[in-house]
């Protein structure tokens, strides 16, 4: 008989187990490893998909109108666009009588107040336009400031009768970063706010659906738009667990459905992405639409927008607005905002 086998045996189960508690200890120590493991697991689930040919679908009932850099040069302002364009950028949006309109372009301070008048004009004409502003996240030990500058945006919170909830970890707002001109306040169908946050290797996958406002449920840019566009009162939304949100009683066709949206455990929706590719191919097929801002002001008339829920903003150089998404690299938020909004119509979530 070989009585080295047992002993090899031996040998190999105490390596095995001293390398197993090694590494136990390395990731107890070290969780980011774990989170980096974690993330390029998701991303491998993307990639995956679009080898098979499963990717998700931009949702035919959102449209981007882009102030992108070809229509900056083709009207003679590369840098900052005149408030005049604008206006008549919402103006050709307005008259194409769109189910919702956001505008993801902050209009905080500036010294050219040129045309300024013309658009708060045609904003109030519309009064359809949700508007976005940013905040600031904090520990719940933290109350929320009041101030002035606050006192807009929570009075505007108030008049949308949302759900009351206590402090939420990780989604508890302290401040108010940045909000739009008061001005454009007063003309708004309502607020959302628009901040994301990359994961720790830069990569953006996942959206702070809803935050914590002094006591209320507020909802992100994007689910504020997707409310105000099916006239869907946001105190029927509630956030069940970190892991779940639930639309309750939210309109589908002409009856009405719990629309659930899984949550990674933080209280954040992740990105169902799918590949700039099969957007391009959607967009060339017309099964997406995505039109230049320059491109839509020189229409003798406006296009037909019935039914559609419109995202205006700005995809130009000088505004850098892009994050690093898992499949294409830089993609631009407003597009961002379009694929997570595609995601919530067509309930197809990636947990």
């Amino acid at each position: 008989m070989n009585s080295q086998t047992p002993q090899s045996n031996r040998l190999l189960f105490t390596g095995g187990s001293i390398t197993a508690v090694i590494i136990l200890i390395i990731l107890w120590n070290f969780p980011i490893l774990t989170d980096y493991f974690e993330l390029k697991i998701t991303d491998l689930k993307f990639s995956m998909r679009s080898y098979m040919e499963k990717e998700p679908e931009m949702n035919s009932d959102v449209v981007l109108v882009a102030l992108d850099d070809a229509s900056k040069l083709a009207s003679g302002y590369e840098y900052l666009w005149p408030y005049d364009y604008y206006a008549e950028t919402v103006k050709k949006i307005t008259d194409g009588e769109p189910q919702g309109f956001g505008m993801d372009i902050l209009f905080t301070l500036t010294v050219d107040t040129v045309g300024w008048g013309s658009l708060v004009d045609e904003l109030a004409k519309s009064y359809m336009v949700v508007n976005p502003y940013s905040v600031e996240f904090g520990s719940i030990k933290e109350p929320f400031e009041i101030n002035i500058h606050n006192g807009e945006i929570l009075d505007e919170l108030k008049m949308n009768n949302l759900s009351h909830v206590g402090p939420i970890e990780g989604k508890h707002v302290i401040n108010i970063g940045y909000k739009t001109k008061s001005e454009l306040v007063e003309v708004s169908a309502g607020l959302g706010f628009v901040d994301i946050k990359p994961d720790l290797d830069g990569v953006l996958r996942r959206i702070p659906i809803v935050a914590e406002i002094n006591g209320m449920l507020a909802p992100h840019f994007i689910l504020k738009l997707i409310c105000e566009s099916h006239n869907y009162e946001l105190r029927n939304i509630e956030l069940v667990s970190p892991h779940k949100l639930i639309l309750h009683n939210f309109p589908d066709g002409k009856t009405v459905k719990n629309l659930e949206i899984p949550l990674d455990g933080e209280g954040n929706m992740l990105i169902n992405y799918l590949s700039l590719d099969k957007i391009q191919y959607q967009i060339k097929s017309r099964q997406f639409t995505s039109i230049p801002a320059w491109n839509l002001i020189q229409l003798s008339k406006a296009p037909d927008l019935t039914g559609k829920t419109v995202i205006f903003g700005d995809h130009s150089l000088a505004i850098r607005d892009k994050s690093i998404t898992p499949m294409d690299g830089p993609l631009h938020n407003p597009l961002i905002f379009g694929i997570a909004m595609s995601n919530i119509l067509d309930a197809d979530f990636i947990t």
